[in-house]
């Protein structure tokens, strides 16, 4: 990795440097805390106050500090003073254009320092300031941006000739003159000693070749800087078919799926690709020009780096495969490209089963041992192959792409292993002994009458998460035997752990025996038939069909900790673990739905309107209300009927 700082020549200043005076005072002036002076600075009327700015300590010197100085902005440049005396002299300034930069105040550094920091770039230094009050940091660097915002943009030559070349794209032979006269648009062997396009001034961190993608991803001003580069690279190249010259095609192949630059870069890049296919028909060239010019159609900005995977893919113009999991232990590979997304993954897998007349609604989920979230359809596969690659390197997860239900709206009863894993997720209604009586037909089922009675696992069959809930509700303080939760072996937290946690403790030992027992008496049920009679006591709950999410009520109304059934017919409202709602909101009569906030969902009826929040660390908003309000939108203004009506 290197570390650039785009700065010009020495003998260009944009301003004046700190003093002698100032860097030799000695200690720093005391800091009065939390002191911010407003006033006007004659003879302007721009915005002014005492801040602190940082001064240059020797390399050895790790401890702030700080000097307090009297700031004004105007509309050409920060200024900073001793005091704010009327005849104080000028001790800096630092000139505004629309290359500089601020970078706002940082909660780390404010929580290291004590003191809400601004840092202004410009072309040759940069101000660190530092304010205790976060109101007039956020009003400072407002005010500055605001000028620089202001400033007409500056533009490099290269930018100037790219003008120029659209402006006679249509001439050939001036095209080729203005190439042969600005070497700036060929190849070189030679180091770039200034970026080809306006570059904000700061500093960035940046490397080649996979490397490079990277830093698109850290400032995304370097997108069209990183094209006209490669672009430069690639454009009268002594020998086209060295594999140097294919490196920097490999490169642009893998950045044109990845990212795109700005509108004017790309149409630039779009030109210089129809060149390459003039210039060089049937080379391995022209069919890489002709991959990126395809693949510039179809490319949005991803989140993460290309997988190896994809790189080897794109470097031979090839699709990748990838494999999706289902219940059942069932998988299969399909082909992918870099653009492929997950709703186009459903689809074809959908067609592939015969199931496009379901009511369900299907996704693609990523799925490991800590998370099990659905994937929305636009997302791309490769950005999220991508992810796992990333993550199975640095946390050893072990990632997988699932297909299965999103929302649950039919009452097919095929779907047995998406009905057990809601019940094992805790999100099935039914008495304790309705619970173990369906573990025990789940095991018939996977079991039989052989072998495996002493290797089951209750957390495979069984809500483990309700009988921990329950030994929980019993050692809380006045619940229990005498002697409270809190005096040693009477309801502490091991004994809560070791009820739950192992095979030996009460509460599973107990639980286990009762299940044991009634798999027993399920001798000689064949296992289809155990798996329709557990399919047939799941469908006798009222509300089979709808897809429940953990939700917690905001204003009252409701209990606190509810789940929220999203069915074909209606949204309903449960108390957690009963089965009938406590309320049910038809569609027809739902006047106001949506997701104002990350975790919230507002839903608003004729005559009342609740909020309810997923409440959960990594709130699954997006999981409930993406579907929940497409099924409203869809159920209630059919396609072709309403067109005007649109989902809040």
């Amino acid at each position: 990795m290197y570390l650039f700082n785009y700065a010009d020549s020495e003998d260009e200043h944009d301003g004046m440097v700190d003093t002698d005076e100032e860097v030799t005072n000695g200690r720093s002036e005391h800091m009065a805390r939390g002191t911010f002076e407003v006033t006007s600075h004659p003879p302007l009327s721009s915005p002014s106050g005492w801040l602190h700015k940082e001064m240059k300590t020797n390399a050895k010197s790790t401890s702030l500090k700080l000097k307090k100085r009297w700031f004004v902005l105007t509309h050409n440049s920060l200024d900073y003073y001793k005091s704010a005396e009327k005849n104080s002299s000028k001790m800096g300034t630092l000139v505004l254009n629309s290359l500089c930069s601020v970078i706002q105040p940082d909660e780390r550094v404010h929580k290291e320092t004590g003191y809400w920091n601004i840092i202004v770039y410009g072309r040759k230094h940069c101000y660190r300031l530092y304010t205790k009050m976060l109101n007039e940091a956020m009003r400072w660097t407002a005010a500055i941006l605001g000028v620089i915002e202001s400033k007409t943009p500056i533009e490099t030559p290269t930018l100037q000739l790219i003008r120029d070349i659209k402006e006679n794209s249509v001439n050939a032979e001036i095209v080729e003159q203005m190439y042969r006269r600005n070497p700036i648009l060929r190849y070189t062997q030679h180091p770039l000693h200034s970026p080809l396009l306006p570059l904000p001034y700061g500093e960035f961190s940046c490397g080649t070749f996979h490397v490079l993608t990277m830093s698109g991803y850290m400032v995304k001003m370097s997108f069209p800087l990183v094209y006209c580069q490669v672009i430069k690279q690639t454009n009268h190249v002594p020998q086209p078919n060295s594999p140097a010259n294919l490196a920097h095609w490999h490169l642009l192949t893998c950045m044109s799926c990845t990212f795109l630059p700005s509108r004017a870069i790309l149409r630039y890049l779009r030109f210089h690709l129809k060149r390459v296919r003039e210039r060089y028909p049937g080379t391995e060239i022209e069919r890489y020009a002709s991959f990126i010019g395809e693949s510039l159609k179809k490319t949005k900005t991803r989140e993460f780096v290309p997988s190896q995977e994809e790189i080897a893919a794109l470097l031979l113009r090839q699709e990748m495969s990838t494999t999706v999991y289902c219940h059942g232990g069932g998988s299969c590979k399909i082909s992918i490209n870099s653009h492929t997304t997950a709703g186009e993954v459903v689809e074809k897998l959908i067609r592939g089963l015969a199931m496009e007349d379901s009511k369900n609604l299907f996704s693609l989920f990523e799925h490991n041992s800590f998370t099990d979230r659905a994937l929305e359809s636009r997302v791309i596969v490769a950005d999220v192959l991508a992810k796992f690659e990333s993550e199975n390197q640095h946390a050893g997860k072990n990632n997988k792409v699932w297909f299965k239900f999103r929302i649950l709206l039919g009452n097919n009863p095929v779907f047995l292993f998406q009905a057990h894993e809601s019940l094992i997720s805790g999100h099935f209604p039914a008495s304790e002994e309705t619970l173990q009586h369906l573990a025990a037909l789940r095991l018939q089922y996977l079991h039989g009458d052989g072998a495996g009675r002493a290797g089951w696992s209750l957390g495979s069959v069984y809500p483990i998460g309700r009988l921990r809930n329950r030994i929980l509700q019993s050692t809380k303080p006045g619940v229990g035997a005498a002697g409270g939760a809190g005096s040693r072996g009477s309801g502490g937290i091991g004994d809560v752990i070791g009820a739950v946690g192992g095979q030996g403790g009460t509460g599973t030992s107990a639980t286990r025996t009762s299940i044991l027992e009634k798999w027993t008496r399920l001798q000689g049920m064949p296992q289809h038939q155990a798996m329709l009679k557990y399919m047939s006591i799941i469908k006798e709950w009222p509300g089979y069909g709808s897809t429940l999410f953990d939700v917690e009520c905001k204003e009252g109304g409701f209990p606190h900790d509810l789940w929220l059934g999203v069915s074909v017919d209606n949204v309903s409202v449960y108390k957690r673990g009963e089965p009938k709602p406590l309320e049910t909101f038809q569609y027809e009569h739902i006047t106001f739905f949506g997701a104002s906030q990350p975790s919230v969902l507002p839903l608003s009826e004729r005559t009342e309107k609740n909020y309810y929040s997923s409440g959960s660390p990594t709130p699954p908003c997006p999981t409930l209300c993406s579907p929940a309000c497409s099924l409203v939108s869809a159920t209630m203004w059919p396609r072709g009927k309403h067109s005007n009506r649109k989902c809040l």
